[in-house]
């Protein structure tokens, strides 16, 4: 995870739109499920450079990021002046109080390179950061996504690319087992590009 931090931190200071400024297919379906559902305050884990963050903060959200690279806080703290950031790994406890979101949004950020039991820490972090009944709503790549199955395959289905990105690839059954404690509400598939993807919505109950 080290290295593909640096990986990140190198991506960002390059590229000062890496996944361009329009917010992704998945923030879009998000807001829509969410409208009538009351929620003010959302965690976004992996925000990046603020894509998604911006179109959460115009929707009138009270929106906190939470991104391993530095760089990336840097240049949301400076993008979005309406946004809480903070610097930190999702696989260790979240320097929160338990039950203070209403939301978590994570478009791909469940894709990087983690071990099984990285993923379960990472939605039990969640789970204690939610107010019951509260959303968990994230997005991961497939294992019908082209890139699935090139590169290098370092552990379990992560697979690093030519670009040196690691990328993990989730099969549905895999995501069910690690929704463990939350109440599955919807789960399908979707393209975002070239990309094969999987969206969940959880809720606390």
């Amino acid at each position: 995870m080290e290295g593909q931090r640096e990986h990140w931190n190198g991506v960002y200071s390059e590229n000062a739109a890496y996944f361009g400024t329009e917010a992704s297919p998945f923030c879009r379906m998000s807001l829509e499920y969410l409208r009538d559902k009351g929620c003010k305050k959302v965690l976004e884990l992996g925000p990046g450079q603020g894509r998604d963050s911006l179109a959460f903060v115009m929707e009138g959200y009270s929106l906190t990021g939470l991104d391993c690279s530095n760089v990336a806080c840097g240049i949301l703290k400076e993008r979005i002046p309406g946004m809480k950031v903070r610097l930190g790994d999702v696989r260790e406890k979240m320097d929160f109080e338990p039950e203070s979101f209403d939301v978590c949004y994570a478009h791909m950020v469940l894709n990087m390179d983690m071990t099984p039991g990285d993923l379960r820490r990472t939605l039990k972090n969640v789970r204690t950061v939610l107010r019951k009944g509260g959303y968990m709503m994230f997005s991961v790549r497939n294992t019908q996504d082209p890139a699935f199955g090139k590169g290098v395959n370092t552990h379990h289905n992560v697979w690093v690319n030519d670009k040196g990105f690691a990328v993990n690839f989730f099969t549905e059954k895999e995501i069910l087992e690690y929704a463990e404690g939350y109440e599955v509400l919807g789960i399908k598939e979707f393209s975002e590009g070239e990309k094969k993807l999987i969206s969940i919505i959880l809720r606390k109950p």
